[in-house]
């Protein structure tokens, strides 16, 4: 939007729902189909010129998951963000780019999946806390 400036947004929404009857002992019919977020989104801001400094943050959220066909169990909503930033060096047809990345920058506790219909009720799997990486990149453009 302003010169080497690039502003992403998604926004998804999904109402997933049993149509018929799937489950076994109790009517599901009109539930949301565990596993499913029915919302998405994502906001992502970076300055990314074509060489040097670039970097960047961005924001997802997803709203709560049912994990059982009765949509008695949910792993609730949740909204993380992200830092990144690196730096590109052009030489001739070679590209180096060494790049860093903080994703859960504020060690957020949240549920990173379920598991549907858990029979021990174990239906909770956690996300990561506030982890790193490190990446270099190497490419050579053949012109």
């Amino acid at each position: 939007f302003a010169g080497d400036w690039q502003l992403t947004t998604s926004w998804t929404v999904l109402d997933a729902r049993y149509r018929s009857n799937a489950c076994s002992g109790s009517d599901c019919t009109g539930n949301r189909i565990p596993g499913i977020a029915r919302n998405m989104g994502y906001l992502g801001l970076e300055y990314a010129p074509y060489s040097g400094w670039y970097g960047g943050a961005d924001i997802r959220y997803m709203s709560n998951i049912e994990a059982n066909d009765e949509n008695t169990v949910s792993a609730p909503s949740y909204t993380v963000s992200s830092l990144n930033t690196g730096y590109k060096w052009l030489v001739d047809n070679w590209t180096v780019d060494l790049s860093g990345r903080i994703d859960n920058l504020f060690n957020r506790k949240y549920v990173g999946s379920v598991i549907v219909n858990e029979s021990n009720g174990r239906y909770y799997e956690s996300a990561p806390g506030r982890n790193y990486g490190v990446g270099l990149n190497v490419s050579y453009a053949f012109r």
